[in-house]
């Protein structure tokens, strides 16, 4: 995979407007080849070079324990 192929498919993603997937996207491709390079798979990890998308929002996780309520309780409305 080459480094152009890399920031085409990342702008695809970014194009549908979800920069936190392709933030993830980019993130999940990186550690990959990371892998692949450690274990003599591959040689240059197309990732490197290319723009970090977006800084990526923390969220609100529902929870089912009842301690927890209070981080969804506001978003009901």
């Amino acid at each position: 995979m080459s480094r152009a192929t890399v920031i085409e498919r990342l702008g695809v993603i970014l194009k549908r407007n979800e920069p936190d997937a392709a933030k993830r996207a980019r993130a999940t491709l990186s550690a990959i080849y990371a892998w692949l390079i450690e274990n003599g798979r591959a040689e240059p990890n197309p990732v490197v070079g290319t723009i970090e998308t977006a800084q990526e929002e923390k969220r609100c996780r529902v929870a089912l324990a009842r301690r927890d309520q209070g981080c969804v309780e506001g978003l009901s409305g």
